[in-house]
């Protein structure tokens, strides 16, 4: 019994891949044989039984199902149910068709072999998906374009005696094996044209996987679970993947590759697993990778039983507020700051309601992404929206009376952990402002009784980058350390480490062989709102 389960575990990975080339193969053959002129004896013989035009059209047919062939190819590579489908019954219509266009022994047998292998192969064929939506591969486009090249050749080469006429595209009496082979190069090209376009113009879509969940039931599973990172839900660009009773979620965000999460799964940890593998099985049905984007280490256990692959991609700062003092030598820097921002006439106050203050912030935050030449991000950041903000605590600064800092708190209802989200200031505020913001925050956390709080993270931080490592780390590395006329990532690991924090290492995990820099991109797309805005600020 182990032995036949090992033999179907391993048949799962090669069956649709062997018949997807069986597939292809034939397609190519009928496509191209489709271009020589028939065998006039055994045309003699069918002219006896049926009418001309049958037979001509059935040969026409012919090269449109070699096509068609070509196309399914794909889809069952990438094991979609209705590819398989479709696919017998295309099969099916060749096998007939090839005995009005003259009986051909070689390739009824081996569509028939082929048609016998896929009624055999149900099983392994169930991802959801539309043909016409398919993001194929470039290597089979290529193929594709090179078949069609050779089609062209030969077709040529055979034909050199026919003067060329617009009529030959339109008259299929006048020349039919011409008009026949005109018609398939037309066809193939269009089909090829077609998936080039999306292949490099589709826009992401939204599929129909996602949860019917409001705000308030998401406040309400989030109230159960010690998660900051969990109030990124809130934002409009999230879709969910719930747990069977409702009180869990994975918060998730989708690309035409990817389906990728926002963090580790928020529910409970005997539903880790389950929830982990409806993702998984909800990425595969959907012919979708799935990744998990800042993941937590003592997590890492559950995505390595589920066969992905991770790396770090950096460290998250974390402050323990119970030990946590301005006093004694090491702290002497956040002492002075705080210090002579307080006497400069710098003030610090909480409001748990955005009305009275909101024009005032809008207007901050306006005028520092103009000062930044940048936009509002999404995904892991929180940006400037009234139904966003309106559920968190706004901590806002004063200076001269007037508001000139602010940022949203995300604390959790057990109050084991607090993070600061959206950070924006004023051109007005001193020198050290955001510093002394920081300080406030934290002092008044730990008055309220929080245990932990979390600065953010320092992306690319703390990679092993020695001739060992891989070419991720080595390359991340490089990065971190190379990056100051853009993103200054070891700047900001600088500014961070003067709270001396503890430093939690981040992850990715990721499905797909070949997939990190397609889901880098697609991690990049989505935080930046588009594809279009990646390159933009």
């Amino acid at each position: 019994m182990k032995t036949l389960k090992a033999i179907k575990y391993l048949l799962l990975f090669n069956v649709p891949f062997v018949l997807s080339i069986l597939t292809l193969f034939s397609g190519s053959l009928l496509l191209v044989s489709g271009i020589y002129p028939e065998n006039l004896i055994i045309f003699n013989f069918l002219f006896k039984i049926f009418p001309e035009e049958v037979i001509f059209l059935s040969k026409y047919l012919i090269n449109v199902t070699s096509i068609l062939l070509i196309v399914m190819s794909y889809g069952l590579f990438k094991k979609m149910k209705r590819a398989w489908f479709l696919n017998n019954f295309i099969l099916v219509g060749a096998i007939l068709l090839l005995l009005l266009k003259g009986i051909n022994y070689l390739e009824c047998f081996i569509l028939i072999f082929v048609l016998s292998l896929s009624l055999l192969s149900k099983d392994y064929f169930y991802r959801k998906g539309f043909l016409l939506k398919m993001n194929v591969s470039k290597i089979w486009l290529l193929y594709f374009f090179v078949l069609i090249l050779i089609s062209t050749i030969i077709g040529l080469s055979i034909h050199t005696d026919v003067r060329y006429s617009s009529s030959l595209w339109w008259n299929f009496s006048h020349n039919h094996s011409v008009f026949i082979f005109l018609h398939s190069i037309l066809i193939g090209s269009l089909v090829i044209l077609y998936y080039l376009g999306i292949l490099f113009f589709k826009p992401f879509e939204v599929d129909g996987c996602e949860a019917d969940i409001d705000k308030e039931e998401i406040k309400e599973i989030l109230s159960h679970f010690n998660s900051s990172r969990g109030y990124f839900s809130l934002l409009s660009d999230k879709k969910f993947l719930l747990t069977d009773n409702r009180d869990g979620f994975i918060m998730y965000g989708t690309t035409k590759n990817n389906y990728i999460s926002l963090g580790d799964p928020i529910c409970r940890c005997e539903d880790i697993p389950i929830l982990l593998d409806k993702f998984n099985t909800l990425g595969r049905v959907n012919d979708k990778n799935i990744a998990f984007y800042e993941i937590d280490e003592s997590y890492l256990k559950y995505y390595l039983n589920l066969g992905l692959k991770v790396i770090k991609i950096g460290e998250e700062a974390v402050i323990d507020l119970p030990s946590f003092s301005l006093e004694g030598s090491e702290n002497k820097k956040l002492r002075y700051v705080n210090s002579k921002l307080s006497k400069e006439g710098l003030k610090f106050e909480i409001f748990y309601d955005l009305k009275p203050v909101l024009n005032e912030l809008k207007d901050i935050s306006d005028e520092w992404l103009t000062t930044k030449k940048t936009r509002e991000k999404e995904f892991s950041l929180g940006l400037f929206d009234e139904d966003y903000l309106k559920n968190f605590p706004i901590a806002v600064l004063y200076y001269n009376d007037e508001i000139i800092a602010f940022s949203n708190l995300l604390p959790t209802k057990d109050k084991k952990e607090m993070s600061i989200d959206l950070m924006r200031y004023s051109n007005k505020a001193p020198a050290s402002t955001m510093e002394f913001l920081f300080i406030q925050i934290i002092l008044w956390a730990q008055e309220e009784g929080y245990e932990k709080f979390s600065l953010g993270m320092a992306p690319l931080s703390g990679i092993e980058t020695s001739m060992y490592a891989n070419f991720w780390n080595r390359y991340a590395g490089f990065i971190y350390e190379n990056s100051d006329t853009y993103y200054n990532f070891e700047g900001l690991k600088k500014f961070k480490n003067k709270f001396f924090p503890e430093w939690n290492s981040k992850y990715i995990a990721y499905s797909g062989n070949f997939n990190l820099l397609r889901l880098l991109l697609d991690i990049t797309s989505l935080v930046s709102g588009g594809v279009l805005k990646v390159f933009k600020k």
